[in-house]
């Protein structure tokens, strides 16, 4: 069985093949002009099975939990922004070397600022990543302070995939 789906965003395509790869359809793409058509095999699906946690070069992480960390803003507490820039800091140089890690990172609103060009916390974040932490930024927050081109770390998400990793974690940490 064939199921052929058309979108004209690059977020949507990547949803549609994540959620098709993990219930184990093989998934191919055609550009047509502006939009993209996926044409989804449904005769090779299977039961569906959690991946385990992957780092950036694909390989399994042994360290990741499926507790999340979710991150609302490039500071912690509210106090101080000098004194929140630290404490963020801190806290994710202190992360790096946490076990378990997370199994994600979320970024909304002002923690994109977090994820992109310029933040003093990069190589933090590239370090979680290569331990095998995924890291998402909201794809609404990135264009609403025009920074999506400006992404280092991490993958564009939407609400969605936001929702399903707040539902299904088994705890949420939120700095």
């Amino acid at each position: 069985q064939m199921l052929e789906v058309t979108v004209d965003s690059e977020i949507s395509r990547e949803n549609i093949i994540r959620l098709a790869s993990g219930m184990g359809y093989h998934v191919s793409i055609k550009e047509d002009g502006d939009d993209f058509i996926l044409t989804i095999d449904k005769s090779s699906g299977h039961q569906y099975t959690p991946h385990p946690k992957r780092g950036r070069n694909g390989e399994k992480s042994s360290y990741s939990a499926d507790y999340i960390v979710y991150i609302n803003s490039n500071t912690i507490g509210q106090g101080d922004d000098a004194l929140g820039e630290i404490l963020m800091n801190s806290f994710l140089k202190t992360l790096i070397d946490a076990h378990p890690l997370p199994g994600k990172m979320i970024f909304l609103n002002r923690g994109i600022f977090l994820t992109t060009q310029g933040s003093k916390v990069l190589h933090s974040l590239i370090e979680l990543e290569k331990k095998g932490v995924t890291i998402v930024s909201s794809g609404t927050c990135l264009d609403y302070y025009q920074k999506k081109e400006q992404l280092a770390v991490g993958q564009i998400t939407n609400m969605l995939d936001i929702l399903e990793t707040l539902q299904n974690a088994s705890k949420v940490l939120k700095p």
